[in-house]
Parts: C-alpha cells; structure tokens; sequence
C-alpha cells in the first residue's frame, strides 16, 4: 500500500506526531457549545438596498444607498433581520433625513406558528430641516432575546407627507454568549 501526502498534508501529519510524542497527549475539541467569557457586542447593519416595498402601488427612489419617497403619500417598507440565536438585541440605530411629515422606525417580530406581530420598538423620528441625522431606537423587554425557533424579525419604516424624507441605513446592536447559534 502506498500513501501518497501533499507537502501541506505531510507538515500538518508531522506536527500531531511532535505534538503526541514529544508532549505526550493530543487534545480536541468535544463540546458543542462554545461560550464567551463575557458577553460580546455585535452589529448587524441593514442598507437601504435590503428593504423591500409593502405595497407595488408605492412610487419611491432607491438606488441601493437611499430610499426616497416619490410622492407625499404613505410608503412602508421592510427588510428581514437575522440574527444569532439567543442574542440580545439592544439598540437600533437610524440613519436618515427629513424635511416635513412623518418617519417612522419599527422593529417587528412575527410568530411562525401563529403569525401575529409584535412591535418590539418604535420611534417616531425628529425632522432634521434634510440634514442627514442619527437617532437610537431603545429595545426592551422579553422581545429582546432572538428566537429564531418560533420568530421572525424584520426592520420597518414609514414615511408620509414630503418627499423629501430619505432612509440610508439602520443598525442593530445586539450582545451574544455563545458562538454560532
């Protein structure tokens, strides 16, 4: 029988033998489950491009880095959120413009087996005169921990009354545990 190694194959065959002759023991890894120390921060960020219109009547511009409405009448649309299983999502941070009317941030969570929702967080957001402005949506409560086994998420917004109005992008700050989910 021959056994033919890559260079890489015979390095790496190599070192398991240094490792168990020379150290006495070879270890792996057995567990399943891998969890931090310490909770980690993590940062799922939604452009403009992942948001998809609630109605095809909805007359708006996106061009992948800016939704804009294209008349005063109301346009709603949503984007999915995926997150790690058992996150604890935190905030919500919105970046867009106003200038008259309304704009409105939503995160909304949607049982599977019964498909009601839930508003998670809202926030109407100040007008900034169309300066490009930030705003921070809080999230509490039990909604704050991901299951993704029963629920689905997705991130809305709401916009009426000027044409002007102008969503960029929203992130979500969320703390995690474990690796993977």
């Amino acid at each position: 029988m021959t056994i033919t190694l890559t260079r890489g194959q015979l390095i790496a065959a190599t070192a398991l033998l240094a490792t168990v002759f020379l150290g006495g023991t070879a270890e792996a890894i057995t567990d399943t489950v891998f969890r931090y120390s310490s909770a980690q921060i993590g940062y799922f960020t939604v452009p403009a491009a992942a948001f998809v219109s609630e109605s095809s009547a909805d007359q708006f511009a996106e061009n992948g880095v800016v939704v804009q409405p294209a008349t005063i009448n109301t346009l709603c649309m949503d984007a999915p959120v995926n997150l790690p299983e058992g996150a604890k999502v935190t905030t919500i941070g919105v970046w867009y413009a106003t200038n008259g009317g309304i704009f409105q941030m939503q995160l909304f969570r949607q049982n599977l087996a019964t498909g009601t929702n839930v508003t998670l967080a809202r926030k109407v957001l100040a007008d900034t005169a169309g300066s490009r402005a930030q705003a921070n949506l809080a999230v509490t409560g039990t909604g704050q921990i991901i299951k993704n086994g029963a629920f689905s998420y997705d991130l809305n917004f709401c916009t009426q009354g000027a044409t002007a109005n102008k969503f960029y992008s929203a992130r979500i700050r969320y703390t995690y545990s474990t690796a993977g989910s």
